[in-house]
């Protein structure tokens, strides 16, 4: 357990040794941070939290709060990250797909370890590998699979934030419609736009941290 944990720490140390020490971040949106106290699983179900931006913008990248109740992580997963942006209907994710993707560009850190007894979690940082163009004031739902189909349960977890915005998050199992409210939960995550994502630069925004991941590409 410590070992796999311990790999993912060090695939993290490699990325950021060869990074651009000037990347440049813009924070598009952020959702809270991660609360240490909960989550729902993004394996077996497919899970959405809404958002919104307050000016135009074209997102690249997305951070989430993640558990692994078993402390095996990264061996219980596969690998596949599915992610969507989904529009609004009626306070759930609706029909129309924004835009849908398979990152090719997922990373960890670990946030807290309290394995062998509790939990690990991680800061997830992901690449869409795409510009997608959002509306400010427009609702919007991002949806997340950890998983390269819906077969197997793995304890992988969105974890929740104290602080979320707009309505509770929604879940379908095994990716299958209707969607459903979660218990009143919020999620932990952030949109956001890198300078170096295929010619983005931040000087393009109305407003944006530029510090946050800004060692991270």
């Amino acid at each position: 357990m410590t070992t796999a944990r311990s790999l993912v720490l060090l695939m993290a140390a490699g990325l950021l040794m060869a990074a651009p020490v000037q990347a440049q971040v813009a924070l598009l949106f952020d959702n809270g941070p991660m609360d240490y106290a909960n989550g729902w699983e993004i394996s077996w179900w497919t899970l959405a939290d809404d958002f919104e931006l307050p000016f135009n913008a074209e997102a690249t990248r997305v951070t989430i709060g993640m558990i692994d109740t078993t402390c095996t992580f990264p061996a219980n997963w596969d690998g596949v990250l599915r992610w969507w942006i989904l529009d609004d209907a009626a306070g759930l994710p609706g029909g129309t797909v924004i835009a849908t993707g398979i990152s090719s560009e997922v990373s960890f850190f670990i946030s807290q370890d309290d394995c062998p007894s509790g939990w690990a979690f991680y800061d997830q940082n992901f690449s869409l590998g795409q510009q997608v163009n959002l509306e400010a004031g427009v609702r919007y739902w991002l949806a997340i699979h950890m998983g390269g189909d819906w077969s197997e349960r793995r304890d992988i977890y969105w974890a929740t934030t104290a602080t979320g915005a707009f309505n509770p998050s929604a879940y379908r199992l095994q990716g299958v419609d209707p969607w459903t409210y979660t218990p009143l939960l919020q999620h932990s995550f952030m949109i956001l736009a890198y300078g170096d994502d295929h010619g983005i630069f931040v000087d393009e925004f109305e407003s944006g941290d530029e510090s946050i991941w800004s060692g991270f590409v």
